[in-house]
């Protein structure tokens, strides 16, 4: 085996390593995630990715959600509507972000039809919670962008990374801005490196440690 060469990568060869991420990062986009503005290039009949494996990023936007439609302002009984949707449907509801005019959440389901039915069923509850309207089958479609957004999470890095970033939009949501969470949460992980904050559940469960 020859000696691992000393030399600086070369411009040309950074370069193609980049082409090579963005065609990585390109192939799991089309390859794990669904809905949302994807559909204006996709086939909205299509199937959403799906593993009972891996958990699922999940965003709902909606314009018309501001003033007095705002989701922030029905905050506990969206809440409710969650985990009473997800222990129905028998979905792990692993973190969750109310950012006011849209929705985070990271779910994991036993089967595609699971998420379906918990998808549908939050849509239309959240819809008539806002809007104060009664049950309709066009209530949904009228108050939501587009179908809802999904994809799929892997395991490790990918899965802390999206905890952190719903952690982040619900910090947001509480007025802080974007700079500043990112300062907070820069703080919080370099005690936890020093030993200054405990590792605790709460931590772990946001992607901390």
């Amino acid at each position: 085996m020859s000696p691992r060469s000393n030399k600086p990568i070369s411009r040309s060869r950074r370069a193609l390593a980049g082409k090579q991420l963005n065609l990585l990062s390109s192939w799991q986009k089309d390859r794990f995630a669904f809905g949302g503005s994807n559909l204006k290039n996709s086939h909205a009949k299509a199937k959403r990715p799906f593993s009972k494996k891996l958990p699922v990023h999940v965003v709902m936007r909606s314009a018309k959600a501001k003033g007095s439609l705002s989701l922030s302002l029905h905050n506990r009984k969206i809440e409710a509507v969650l985990f009473d949707e997800a222990a129905r449907r028998h979905l792990k509801l692993h973190s969750a972000a109310n950012a006011g005019n849209h929705l985070h959440l990271l779910v994991q389901a036993p089967s595609r039809e699971h998420l379906s039915a918990f998808l549908r069923a939050i849509s239309g509850r959240i819809a008539m919670i806002v809007t104060g309207a009664r049950k309709g089958a066009s209530l949904t479609s009228r108050f939501w962008d587009q179908r809802p957004f999904t994809r799929l999470v892997s395991l490790g890095r990918d899965f802390t990374t999206v905890l952190q970033y719903i952690a982040m939009n619900s910090t947001e949501s509480a007025g802080l801005g974007r700079p500043s969470v990112k300062a907070m949460f820069a703080e919080i992980r370099e005690r936890i490196r020093w030993g200054q904050i405990f590792r605790t559940s709460n931590l772990k469960a946001t992607g901390f440690c």
